[in-house]
Formats: structure tokens, sequence, C-alpha cells
């Protein structure tokens, strides 16, 4: 019995446990995975909660994974509410849509006949995507590259 309630005790721990990337991290990665890396804050330069931006584009296919990073938890909390009811727009009855909520994580992932549409908050941090459905493989490929639990 000791064992089972152990072994239900450690499985709670890790599933509740989110990996919390950081903007070097998610460079490297991308990078190492081949994609062009683009830094420049020209989309959210007028935002000064906005610290750091960095975009993961594949120049073949013509999508992107940004990285946003906010100067708190508070800026990046209100970025995914108003991001996640603009990705509500697309919602269908043959979407797949799966969301998740806690403290410091907050998950959006819609995929329809068009779109894939990821939205994650870790803490400060934002991962953003909003593309084509046929690009998926590739984007899963890289956010499992990055551990991130989506």
């Amino acid at each position: 019995m000791k064992k089972i309630l152990i072994i239900l005790i450690i499985i709670l721990i890790t599933g509740c446990s989110n990996y919390h990337l950081t903007i070097d991290e998610f460079r490297n990665i991308s990078l190492n995975e081949g994609y062009y890396l683009d830094n420049q804050n020209i989309e959210y330069k007028n935002y000064d909660y906005v610290k750091d931006v960095c975009y993961a584009y594949d120049r073949e296919k013509d999508y992107l994974v940004e990285f946003i990073n906010l100067e708190n938890n508070d800026y990046a909390y209100r970025f995914y509410l108003t991001n996640y009811e603009d990705f509500q727009d697309e919602v269908t009855t043959d979407s797949y849509l799966k969301i998740k909520n806690n403290d410091n994580y907050n998950l959006f992932h819609l995929e329809n006949k068009k779109y894939y549409m990821l939205l994650i908050r870790m803490d400060n941090n934002i991962i953003y995507v909003n593309t084509e459905i046929e690009f998926k493989n590739d984007i899963e490929n890289l956010l499992n590259k990055l551990k991130i639990n989506y």
C-alpha cells in the first residue's frame, strides 16, 4: 500500500510540473533544428513590457514559432488572454481543442481543417503559433525538442 501511495505522489508531482523554457534555450534548440532566427522586436517595439522576442522561422515552408519574454507573469497572462480570445474565433465543431490552466502555466491548443494554433504561457514567457495545419508535424517536432508539454 505504501508503494502505491509513493508512486501516486511521484506521478502527481511530476505530472503537475511544467517545463520552464528560457529564451536562450529556445534560440539554441531552434537554431540546432535548422530554423532561421529573427530577434528583431519590430512587432512589439511599442510595448515596453515586452523584454525580448525570438522568431524561429522555417524559410522553406514559410511558418514561424514565436517566443516572447514579457516583463512579468501578469503581462504574460494578459497577453495570453488577449490572444486566447482571438483564437476562440477559429473553434469549429470539428476542431481539436485542448485548454489547460494553472498558476504559472496556460495552454490553448487548437487544430482544425485550416489552422494549427498554439498559445502557451510559462510564467512570463509565451510561445505563440498561428499557421496552417500542414505544418503541424514540423512544429510538434520542434516543441518536442524544446520539451514543451502541449
